[in-house]
């Protein structure tokens, strides 16, 4: 009887032994398909940075590509997230604005009001309206500045140049109707 069970039992044992290698290949072998996927990173990353201070805050990473993941396979696609609004004049605070300047960046109305309150903005001025606040909040420094409500306030912090740009762009505003 026992010559009966031998045979039996070596073919449960094979049994168990296909359905347990089954079983880890159906675990990892899931795990290790598919695309890998690899960081583009900046010369200057610090993974293992010791300290929070040593990652650099300041710059500004664009976002162009969105990633996605099915559960089956990696889709890249062109990103969702609107860029953030540019100053028409950046360096207005710094710099005379010349005619050139101003004839090329500003086409209309909006444009001009927009440099005018760039030079506000780099001093905490609390603009009234939603729509200014919002453009401006779109910059890091300006949401994290103290704000202040009195425009004659703000405007005796401006520089001798932030003077003359904005009587510049007040000036063309007005040559041009829209003040």
């Amino acid at each position: 009887m026992k010559e009966k069970k031998k045979p039996i039992a070596i073919l449960l044992a094979v049994v168990d032994l296909l359905l347990i290698v089954v079983f880890v290949a159906t675990f990892f072998v899931g795990r290790v398909e598919g695309k890998k996927v690899k960081p583009n990173l900046d010369s200057n990353f610090k993974p293992n940075a010791v300290t929070y201070k040593e990652v650099d805050q300041t710059k500004e990473y664009k976002i162009d590509k969105q990633i996605t993941y099915d559960g089956k396979s990696i889709h890249t696609g062109k990103a969702s997230v609107e860029p953030k609004a540019e100053l028409v004049f950046p360096e207005s605070d710094k710099n005379l604005l010349t005619d050139e300047q101003i004839n090329e960046k500003v086409k209309d109305q909006e444009t001009i009001k927009l440099a005018i309150n760039e030079i506000y903005a780099r001093h905490g001025y609390q603009f009234t309206t939603e729509e200014e606040n919002n453009h401006f909040n779109q910059f890091d420094w300006y949401k994290n500045m103290t704000k202040q409500a009195d425009m004659n306030k703000v405007s005796a912090e401006f520089s001798e140049t932030e003077k003359s740009n904005l009587e510049k762009l007040q000036a063309y505003s007005k040559s041009k109707g829209w003040s």
